[in-house]
């Protein structure tokens, strides 16, 4: 009685239930009604959440603890050079890390072979910001093309 039973090599396995506010099924109907998508809610769901998944195994999320590692330039290439960046950052007086976007230049510390990647950002004359990058952000930093405003660019989101 009921629906026959599907072949296994057919079976979905898991389902997962979310509870969304009444703003939050309007959002995401209307994400939806734009994107002109034929999916179901629940593919276009499964879809975004298997997006965000496969964004998160390329650009690793923030490891404050972790801020010495491998750079993916040369040391001298990359020191005091300037830089264009938006990153999720970790800030002393904030509770969690938060978007920051920006420029500045790079500082680039050695210790028995690992780096320590920090952008200094001018607020003006008189004052200055330091950013510290986790090993997983530095990694991401990429050169840009000669004649460039900036040397290098950031973007860890």
């Amino acid at each position: 009685m009921g629906r026959p039973k599907l072949p296994k090599y057919l079976f979905r396995g898991i389902q997962i239930g979310v509870r969304l506010t009444p703003k939050q099924n309007e959002q995401i109907d209307a994400a939806i009604s734009k994107s002109g998508s034929i999916r179901s809610k629940a593919e276009w769901i499964r879809d975004a959440a298997l997006e965000k998944a496969v964004e998160w195994e390329i650009k690793p999320p923030v490891e404050t603890n972790l801020l010495w590692g491998e750079l993916p330039y040369p040391a001298d290439e990359m020191h005091r050079q300037t830089i264009k960046f938006k990153a999720v950052i970790k800030w002393s007086h904030l509770d969690k890390p938060a978007p920051t976007s920006g420029t500045g230049k790079l500082s680039i510390q050695e210790q028995n072979g690992l780096f320590h990647v920090q952008i200094i950002c001018r607020m003006s004359e008189k004052e200055e910001k330091v950013i510290d990058l986790a090993s997983a952000q530095a990694k991401l930093i990429k050169r840009l093309p000669e004649g460039s405003e900036y040397a290098f660019s950031l973007l860890a989101m």
